[in-house]
């Protein structure tokens, strides 16, 4: 507030030195900024705390920091052998473009000598980047820094983000560059003058993004679209130009990096697409599972707006479209449930088994939690699911009315769409589009699974706190989270809050313990004597020291082949809670872990009945 100049009180002399005047003339104005700097600190703070240093502590003190965990196996394998000098190559497992996660990670990798820890680290305080770039985008959307907090630390509490922050995996510098774009997106879009040079920005970053994962391109179009309608809106035939300009050279950049991309030797090749009936059931019931996880993980944001309001509003708009929505949305996630199973929330980190579920060692885990508790969490989830829809009814309700305006009077004073309500609103289409028909058309060897919604929870949230502030009191408000909020509000966000940090610490820790333990297992296979090479230590172990996946195929005749292949060198087996295994067989290693619920889990490596360094017939 350096810049601005107050006047003097009644009876006061103007040229009196501004020291001498009443301090409460510039007091309020002075403290009131120092609050919102102390409020914007203190959440950076927080951030940090929430998106980095705990993960890595959790990682840490797990003995998990320093191995490859889950997919990073091939983008650490990928990334070292680059900077070695040995060129790109993608070993039988990279399916998305990567190459810009690895410009991120090379400098880390070079000066600390391949060390897996400190590119875990580095993943880490990029996430944190992107928490932070959140928060500010959701200052700029709500004109409130509490509610923006609260979106940022629901982001860094989820079991996804828990798990995901300490690794490689391209989830969270996906995320970063995507927030960082939106940030700068949003910022052309709200301010009043300079908008090119944010347009110009906000393309190279959504280039960037695309760079990492080809899925980045939703939000990207849907910001030039935005950015499209606010030059007509404004008449602004510069910033149409610069858009039309700045899409053109992007489109063309990302086809270069695309065409480049498919030089690159050794991707993982997609599947033949044969959509069938069943392939189509099971990616709308993923799709409806996508929507119960977002309910579960957005609790505290539905909990900030208050349910009870949310069916009052919706009520209000229109009490028959309220009915239906309700409806139809419970019947849809009643029967996804059914199709799902234990993948109720798509799979597989949120998964009752724990993070990667039964999906990369021999054997089945136990549940984390109860059964009744996990039923719950469905519940929760689903709930939840039911109110994110609910908050769409009134906003559905403004655009039929102004579809069905059809005189030039009505249309003349119809409300002008909100411009973020756009960009995010066509982001969250495409992206949903974009993973429910990769997963009807079986386009990759896997299905799209739940971390991939990482991108969209921020979107939703805001959408929904956005629309709440637009049609409320613009009052400026404090920036203390709780502050002028009811108890019962009050208590219901703190409870919300308290069960997603549970489930994010029970998962965070259960993943953590479980990779470093089985890795641990394997290497003490390893110190009796036997190879690497040898020991079937999981689908990152075997990946890992072989540098490359197994081989996929389109038949199961070659499936079964690939598979002896794969397997036939392997002749220790290290498996969890796997009693199926013969008690003929001779104990080779053996450790332990204990759950935070008290669990203890063992995993064994025991002698197949495989020669090492066998080979298939």
């Amino acid at each position: 507030m350096s810049d601005t100049r107050l006047s003097a009180p009644q009876g006061q002399d103007p040229r009196e030195p501004a020291r001498a005047r009443s301090n409460s003339d510039i007091n309020p104005l002075s403290e009131r900024s120092r609050e919102t700097r102390f409020f914007d600190i203190a959440a950076v703070v927080i951030l940090i705390t929430l998106g980095a240093a705990i993960p890595l502590l959790i990682a840490q003190s797990a003995g998990a920091l320093k191995i490859p965990r889950s997919d990073d196996w091939s983008y650490l394998t990928t990334l070292f052998r680059w900077v070695d000098g040995d060129g790109l190559n993608f070993n039988n497992w990279v399916s998305m473009t990567l190459v810009g996660q690895l410009v991120l990670a090379a400098p880390v990798a070079v000066l600390a000598r391949h060390s897996i820890g400190a590119v875990h680290v580095a993943t880490a305080l990029i996430g944190a980047v992107g928490l932070i770039a959140l928060y500010y985008v959701g200052v700029r959307v709500l004109q409130r820094r509490s509610p923006a907090l609260l979106v940022a630390i629901t982001m860094a509490l989820s079991p996804l983000w828990v798990a995901m922050a300490p690794t490689f995996m391209s989830d969270i510098p996906s995320f970063t560059l995507q927030m960082l774009m939106t940030a700068a997106g949003v910022k052309g879009l709200l301010t009043k003058s300079r908008r090119i040079p944010w347009l110009v920005a906000t393309v190279a970053l959504g280039v960037a993004g695309c760079s990492i994962r080809q899925f980045a391109i939703v939000p990207l179009i849907a910001v030039l679209i935005a950015f499209a309608v606010v030059a007509k809106r404004d008449g602004d035939r510069a910033l149409m130009r610069a858009t039309i300009a700045s899409g053109i050279i992007a489109f063309v950049a990302i086809g270069v990096i695309m065409f480049w991309w498919a030089s690159i030797p050794d991707p993982l090749k997609g599947a033949p697409m044969h959509p069938t009936l069943g392939s189509l059931r099971e990616a709308a019931a993923r799709g409806i599972g996508y929507l119960r996880l977002c309910g579960l993980l957005l609790l505290p944001v539905l909990a900030y707006v208050g349910p009870i309001q949310v069916v009052k509003r919706a009520w209000r708009t229109s009490a028959l479209t309220t009915t239906i929505v309700a409806t139809l949305t419970t019947a849809a996630l009643i029967l996804a449930a059914a199709t799902l199973g234990e993948d109720a929330f798509v799979g597989n980190y949120i998964h009752p088994r724990g993070v990667l579920a039964d999906d990369v060692l021999i054997g089945t885990r136990p549940y984390l939690i109860a059964r009744p508790a996990w039923l719950a969490l469905v519940i929760l989830g689903s709930l939840g699911a039911v109110l994110i829809m609910l908050c769409a009814v009134p906003a559905y309700m403004r655009a039929k009315s102004r579809v069905l305006s059809r005189n030039n009077e009505m249309r003349s004073h119809r409300e002008t769409p909100d411009v973020i309500s756009i960009f995010f609103g066509l982001t969250l289409l495409g992206i949903f589009a974009a993973y429910v028909s990769t997963d009807a058309l079986q386009i990759n060897r896997f299905p799209i699974f739940d971390r991939y919604v990482i991108t969209g929870l921020p979107l939703i949230a805001l959408l929904i706190l956005r629309d709440m502030a637009l049609r409320t009191s613009h009052e400026e408000q404090a920036p203390g989270l709780a502050r002028g909020i009811a108890p019962s509000r009050a208590l219901g966000i703190i409870s919300s809050l308290v069960l997603l940090a549970s489930l994010g610490t029970i998962w965070g820790v259960d993943s953590a313990r479980y990779d470093a333990t089985r890795w641990q297992v394997a290497k003490d296979a390893v110190a009796k004597g036997f190879s690497p090479l040898h020991v079937d230590g999981g689908f990152e172990w075997v990946s890992w020291h072989r540098g490359h996946a197994g081989l996929f195929a389109d038949t199961e005749k070659q499936r079964r082949v690939n598979r002896a292949r794969f397997l036939a060198p392997l002749c220790v087996t290290v498996a969890v809670n796997a009693p199926h295994l013969s008690t003929n067989t001779s104990l080779v290693a053996s450790r332990s872990y204990q759950t935070l619920l008290g669990q203890r889990i063992t995993i064994v490596a025991v002698r197949n009945k495989r020669e090492c360094g066998g080979r298939a017939p």
